[in-house]
C-alpha cells in the first residue's frame, strides 16, 4: 500500500489548480473533454450508436440460438418417433428387447 502525505496532496493540488497557462490550459483540456463525453454519449453520439449496434447484434445472436435450439428439440422428437415406430407388436422398442436379452444372458 502507497501512503501519500498531506504535503505531497497540497503540492499537486496546488500544481493542478494554477492559475497560470499551465493551470489554464489543464482546465481547458477538461472541459474540452468534458463536452466530449457528454457528445459521445447523447442520443446518436458515438458511445450511444455503438450500444445501439452491440445490443442489435446480441438481440441477432439469441434469435439465431433460439433457430438452432428449435431444430435440434424437432430433430429429438423426428429421433423418438423413429424409434417408437420401432416397438415390437407386445410394445417394448428394440432396445428394451437388447436390454432384456442382454439381461437373460448375464
Amino acid at each position: 500500500m502507497v501512503q501519500v502525505g498531506r504535503d505531497d496532496v497540497e503540492r499537486v493540488v496546488a500544481e493542478l489548480m494554477d492559475d497560470g497557462p499551465a493551470g489554464e490550459a489543464r482546465r481547458a483540456k477538461a472541459k474540452e473533454l468534458a463536452h466530449r463525453t457528454v457528445a459521445a454519449v447523447i442520443n446518436g453520439g458515438s458511445s450511444d450508436m455503438d450500444l445501439k449496434s452491440m445490443l442489435r447484434h446480441v438481440v441477432e445472436l439469441s434469435r439465431k440460438d433460439e433457430h438452432l435450439v428449435r431444430g435440434a428439440a424437432d430433430a429429438a422428437i423426428k429421433d423418438k418417433e423413429k424409434k417408437m415406430d420401432m416397438d415390437d407388436s407386445d410394445g417394448h422398442t428394440q432396445s428394451g428387447i437388447r436390454s432384456r436379452l442382454n439381461d437373460a444372458h448375464a
